[in-house]
């Protein structure tokens, strides 16, 4: 017989639900008869009453291999992935699960293999399963993902400490588990993995390699150890010292006859030299003695690496001849300091300075250039054979790509004794101390990509390989300190030295100037998620990529010329305290509107900049140290931000902020150096709020979170003492002050 229309207006929603039975039990599509019928016509009925609470529709479990087909929650329409056949009642259906909407009514998979018609209006009591969600039935007792297939696990070592390992991995199989346990191991549930005593680590990674040959059943089990010559290092390390070390927060663990030698070399050094060491230094010397001269001296700016690289190298002068490669304003520097400490055995004949690219590379004992004009003589420096190299601001080779550091990596490869100095070895991410770390250690760090894996979170973004982020630095740091380089900050070694006092200065704009720069950053809001919209194309992506690092460029100079007033204020407030003070910024503008404001003051000042000699730089620093009515000094954060003792001064002003944090604090430590009498040294940061500067303070709190963890096993933060808060109107003559602590 014909069957009669499967939903009608007056069915109401019961008609719906109904409708959607029909269609999992294939029926209501075609002519039935006989009991197919029969049975069709009672329950459409009996639902329709509102007395079919209770009804099952048994179905049996799908033969192996078949995948059940389910449909998304949702209203009407609904979308099934497979139709099944057309068979009356009581015939083996495949399951299907279906959800309805609201108070419609659900059929979902119970148990037992049945379909359980039921909804919110239904007159009889439904069980108490009828609106339960399936059961999960995963083979394997849950080991498997999802469809069946077998749940990936990679379980990841690093170190912790220099006694712990730590065992990373997501949802372990029980086999794993009970490995960890088998190890004395011990679950951080801050940091949601195992750590380990460092003696367990050859029976667990034995132990976790047989797991992966053994296939467990639902898993793909893959291990990840530590590389073997990081293990070695920690292992040769563990418990050793370098004798005359004894200051204990600094680790300069070496090899016993390598301590020993160490020790004979440093007897040898000339005695002006080994007496005016401090206690810290000496152990600097120690620790670069005891690996061959092979060093990274890390130690925080304003501690004296000069003098310990001169030092290191005086013990190696059978190797010599000597080459120094630091920025060009500091060239003149070193030539002094090598002849001041070294005087019986080197003069200012036995030093090249080469100036510029038509100079000669000689053969005299000691030959200075700069990074600058590296690249342009590499060959004739290659020819000469230099066995012994100081690189200084050795973080100018943090970018693989740039031609000087394609020119000097090899050539310190090839030198018998590297020594390295930087106060910021990393200025912002771990990625910058491959250079370093390879060109000290090939055999340690032979491969980019290997590091960029392990410490640097690396990974395929929309525009290549991503090494921005960071991953294991603890591990990182354990490395650096116990094989590559030693490192002290101020407040360990130099308890007499002032503390430094971060101030943050907010300049409230204009209400027309913090319009428009609202404007600008709701439009670097929205170019930063079509930047990151996954559904765009690649094109799409780098187009609007593009256009966010415009926009930022343009927020950055447009953020420091709405400054200019509010700064000259500051500044006018400051020489009529009577303070003697430095002021660092970064575009020209900047610059020329605070000299204007020192000059229309009348007070003597300095100023120095990327078009300053190298030549003037060291008179006019002298000048600022020695005469007391010299109060200013107008400075490039990124010219005049290294390489100068200031310490004449002790209030450092920020005029502008720099994107690298690394370069901010070497800034500061212009001041906060050895020589240093002041009892504070005051750091004051202007920041225009709404402006770009708040997305560079934010930007460099995380960077300095994330190198303080990789160079000193803990988190750099920019402490504010107090906030000064400086209303900026278009004139100076109508700003004023309001001071407010934080």
């Amino acid at each position: 017989m014909q069957l009669p229309p499967l939903r009608k207006k007056s069915d109401g929603p019961r008609g719906l639900v109904w409708t959607i039975a029909a269609i999992i039990l294939g029926i209501g599509s075609c002519p039935l008869s006989g009991a197919g019928a029969d049975d069709y016509a009672s329950m459409r009925s009996m639902w329709l009453s509102g007395n079919a609470g209770g009804l099952v529709l048994r179905a049996p479990a799908p033969a192996a291999g078949a995948a059940a087909d389910q449909v998304a929650p949702g209203p009407t329409p609904v979308r099934l992935t497979h139709t099944p056949p057309v068979v009356p009642l009581g015939v083996a259906l495949r399951p299907v699960t279906v959800l309805g909407a609201g108070k419609t009514g659900q059929a979902r998979m119970t148990t037992g293999g049945a379909v359980r018609l039921g909804g919110g209006v239904s007159k009889g009591p439904p069980r108490k399963d009828a609106f339960k969600p399936p059961p999960r039935h995963l083979p394997n007792d849950g080991r498997s993902g999802g469809g069946g297939q077998p749940r990936e696990c990679t379980v990841t070592f690093a170190f912790v400490s220099k006694y712990r390992f730590a065992a990373s991995s997501s949802f372990p199989p029980r086999e794993v588990s009970d490995a960890y346990k088998g190890s004395m191991g011990r679950y951080e549930p801050d940091s949601k993995r195992w750590t380990f005593p460092f003696e367990q680590y050859d029976k667990l990674s034995a132990r976790l390699q047989h797991l992966c040959r053994s296939q467990i059943a639902g898993f793909t089990l893959s291990f990840k150890g530590i590389p073997e010559p990081i293990v070695a290092i920690v292992r040769e390390g563990l418990g050793r010292r370098v004798p005359g070390a004894a200051n204990v927060a600094v680790n300069v663990t070496a090899g016993g006859a390598a301590s020993a030698h160490a020790m004979q070399l440093f007897e040898k050094l000339p005695k002006h030299v080994g007496s005016s060491l401090m206690q810290f230094q000496r152990e600097g010397v120690l620790f670069g003695l005891a690996r061959d001269g092979r060093v990274l001296i890390g130690d925080e700016m304003g501690l004296g690496k000069t003098i310990q690289a001169i030092a290191l190298a005086s013990a190696y002068m059978t190797d010599w001849p000597l080459l120094v490669v630091c920025p060009s304003s500091m060239r003149s520097v070193w030539a002094q300091e090598i002849v001041r400490w070294l005087p019986e055995l080197i003069s200012a004949a036995d030093i090249n300075i080469i100036y510029t690219g038509k100079d000669p590379v000689s053969t005299c004992p000691v030959t200075i250039i700069s990074y600058d004009l590296f690249a342009k003589l590499s060959h004739d420096i290659r020819q000469q054979g230099f066995h012994v190299v100081i690189a200084d601001e050795s973080h100018y080779l943090k970018n693989g790509m740039a031609k000087r550091t394609m020119a000097i990596v090899p050539v310190i490869r090839e030198a018998k004794r590297a020594i390295l100095l930087t106060g910021t070895p990393a200025l912002a991410r771990p990625i910058e101390l491959f250079n370093l770390l390879n060109c000290l250690h090939p055999s340690l760090f032979p491969n980019y990509l290997d590091y960029a894996k392990r410490y640097c979170a690396a990974h395929q973004g929309p525009f290549g390989l991503d090494t921005a982020g960071s991953s294991n630095l603890e591990e990182l740091h354990l490395v650096l300190q116990t094989h590559a380089m030693i490192r002290r900050l101020k407040k360990d070694v130099l308890t007499q030295l002032p503390p430094k006092r971060r101030q943050r200065i907010m300049l409230q704009m204009p209400t027309a100037q913090a319009a428009q720069f609202t404007a600008q950053i709701e439009q670097l809001k929205e170019l930063e998620r079509q930047s990151d919209d996954p559904t765009a194309s690649d094109e799409e992506r780098l187009a609007a990529s593009g256009r966010k690092r415009n926009l930022i460029m343009k927020l950055y100079v447009d953020t420091g010329q709405a400054k200019i007033a509010g700064v000259r204020e500051y500044v006018s407030d400051m020489l009529e305290c009577g303070a003697k003070f430095l002021v660092f910024a970064h575009h020209l503008p900047v610059l020329d509107g605070v000299e204007e404001c020192v000059k229309q003051r009348k007070a003597k000042y300095i100023r120095i900049d990327g078009s300053t000699p190298s030549s003037e730089r060291q008179r006019l620093v002298s000048l600022f140290q020695t005469c007391d009515d010299v109060r200013v000094a107008v400075l490039s954060i990124t010219a005049a931000g290294t390489g100068l003792t200031l310490t004449a001064a002790h209030t450092v002003i920020f005029a502008e902020l720099h994107w690298t944090p690394g370069v901010l604090m070497q800034a500061e430590d212009r001041v906060h150096r050895i020589g240093q009498n002041s009892s504070a040294v005051n750091i004051h940061y202007l920041i225009a709020q709404g402006t770009c500067d708040d997305l560079i303070w934010d930007s460099i709190a995380h960077k300095m979170r994330v190198v303080g963890r990789a160079l000193d096993g803990q988190v750099w933060l920019l402490l504010c003492a107090c906030n000064l808060f400086i209303e900026c109107a278009t004139s100076c003559e109508s700003t004023h002050v309001k001071r407010q602590l934080a």
